[in-house]
């Protein structure tokens, strides 16, 4: 999508600074769509958790498969450590 440059053309440029009032503006919505997916990534990492304790605790866990949930979790969890910074 096309913003609005200081001099009023579209393009690639600054985009203007919103105006009191004005409906939201696009680094707002940038801002509310890494905060949407960060709750995402933080309710799958709670999944990948749930369900390590859930293999790890039968008699005769699967190695492979706790490893590859665990590689999964640390994937997430490295996902949200870079998108934490952009949010605060």
């Amino acid at each position: 999508m096309r913003a609005l440059t200081e001099r009023g053309r579209p393009g690639f440029g600054r985009v203007r600074p919103a105006s009191r009032g004005a409906s939201t503006t696009a680094r707002e919505i940038l801002l509310m769509a890494q905060i949407a997916r960060l709750r995402s990534l933080k309710e799958r990492h709670a999944h990948l958790e749930t369900r390590i304790a859930e293999e790890d605790g039968r008699p005769r866990p699967d190695t492979a498969a706790l490893a590859k949930l665990k590689v999964q979790k640390l994937r997430l969890k490295e996902e949200m450590e870079r998108l934490r910074p952009q949010t605060h």
